[in-house]
């Protein structure tokens, strides 16, 4: 059985989006609809688990991603664990998340919420915390620059 309850942690300024019709609703009807059946153990004992839906939105594949809710990471750069600093580190868990595929958390249209593994949800994501963090960087100096007394010249 899927864990519903398993929740990446969602950043205050749009915890707003994420009330109860998320919880109740659109979240488990996105992870029952990347449900596929799954021998975890190789016993014959068939369970439903969610799979990561990604196709290659992410760039890192060109089909289907093979990452299934709560077993040991099969791609995460290598079999079986992540590799940091050129040493294997313990396995990684795969915890499925929901994307939002437009960046947008108030579009919660079921076509543009896609079941992705860590690794899938992260590429699809970096663009746009790239651009983001740069905004960021940017606001903040244009403030520390305000409040030193430094006039801004060119309007940026």
């Amino acid at each position: 059985m899927p864990c519903y309850a398993c929740f990446m942690p969602i950043r205050r300024e749009v915890r707003h989006f994420y009330g109860k019709e998320w919880r109740k609703t659109i979240r488990p009807a996105i992870l029952r609809r990347s449900e596929v059946d799954h021998d975890r153990f190789g016993v014959g004992q068939i369970e439903r688990v969610s799979r990561c839906e990604c196709t290659g939105q992410c760039g890192a594949h060109a089909e289907r991603c093979v990452e299934l809710d709560h077993t040991q990471a099969q791609t995460f750069n290598g079999a079986g664990g992540l590799k940091r600093r050129g040493r294997a580190t313990d396995p990684i868990e795969v915890i499925i998340t929901i994307a939002h595929l437009d960046q947008d958390p108030a579009n919660m249209d079921y076509a543009n919420l896609m079941a992705a593994c860590q690794q899938c949800h992260n590429r699809i994501d970096a663009p746009y915390r790239h651009h983001h963090a740069w905004r960021t960087k940017r606001r903040r100096k244009r403030e520390a620059q305000t409040a030193a007394g430094q006039m801004d010249l060119f309007g940026s």
